[in-house]
């Protein structure tokens, strides 16, 4: 739910996607997908959640 309504909230906030140059749209993409990473860790983390428990351990 947070990863969507964030992903929601950044295209509500970005023009249309024909508008611009390439290299602006390939921006503007960027920018997506790093709200969608950085709420995806934020859930993460807001659950309990820490990065060494997603680290393959060998034993």
């Amino acid at each position: 739910i947070i990863m969507s309504a964030a992903l929601l909230g950044v295209m509500y906030l970005m023009p249309e996607w024909s508008q611009g140059t390439m290299p602006f749209r390939l921006l503007r993409l960027m920018v997506v997908v790093v709200a969608g990473v950085v709420a995806y860790f934020a859930t993460l983390l807001l659950l309990g959640f820490r990065v060494k428990e997603f680290a393959r351990r060998t034993v």
